[in-house]
């Protein structure tokens, strides 16, 4: 049975004749015929997220991808229902000054995976900034990973296959945080001992944050 939750990449995986029953069901689905896009896009999105993405009620979606099989559909989870931020109101911080804009969609179309730029561009964003992404769907999967690194999202729909996705970053992530400065490894003999000294010592470098410290001779 088909569930809201699944990745599409698993409901094709399982069943590849359901391809043909996303493909009749919106023409948005039409991108799946693309081996490299499928690939891409289907690992990356859930069933209610791409019926979204087509307009559709994931409940709808699911029915017919289940009816195909010659199942009937569960109700599903309120949940599943509630990830997308498309038609809510715009947040208050939507006019804050934009940290860093990056289009991915060439990346998408290539059947490429964008998501090692958007971290690289999240870490490029202060707080009090917005990261500003232009994608082919709502990218509902980053909500949760950038979230834990302190942003606050909202996307909008400019058109078919381009959505906007407003990323506001409140505070700084525990991914995020500067590293502690690590003890530097001294060598005695054959021993190696990792000490820390507020002495007067010689000043290093430390090899994990950058910041000088002292550290024993």
């Amino acid at each position: 049975m088909v569930r809201p939750e699944m990745k599409v990449a698993e409901v094709l995986k399982r069943w590849p004749g359901l391809l043909e029953v996303f493909l009749e069901a919106s023409p948005a689905f039409q991108k799946l015929k693309n081996p490299l896009l499928r690939r891409t896009m289907s690992n990356l999105v859930t069933v209610a997220q791409a019926a979204r993405v087509a307009g559709l009620a994931p409940e709808e979606l699911v029915a017919r991808l289940n009816q195909a099989l010659g199942v009937a559909s569960e109700a599903p989870p309120p949940s599943s229902l509630e990830e997308s931020l498309l038609l809510t109101p715009p947040p208050p911080w939507l006019d804050a000054p934009v940290g860093f804009h990056l289009d991915v969609r060439p990346i998408l179309e290539r059947g490429g995976e964008p998501f090692a730029h958007i971290m690289a561009a999240a870490k490029e964003v202060g707080p009090g900034k917005r990261l500003v992404l232009e994608v082919l769907f709502e990218p509902v999967p980053l909500y949760r990973v950038l979230g834990k690194q302190g942003f606050a999202a909202w996307c909008e729909k400019l058109g078919e296959n381009h959505f906007r996705a407003h990323f506001y970053r409140e505070s700084v992530g525990e991914s995020q945080q500067a590293p502690r400065c690590a003890p530097s490894p001294r060598r005695i003999g054959k021993t190696t001992r990792r000490r820390w000294s507020l002495r007067r010592t010689s000043s290093l470098p430390c090899r994990w944050c950058g910041f000088w410290r002292r550290w024993p001779p």
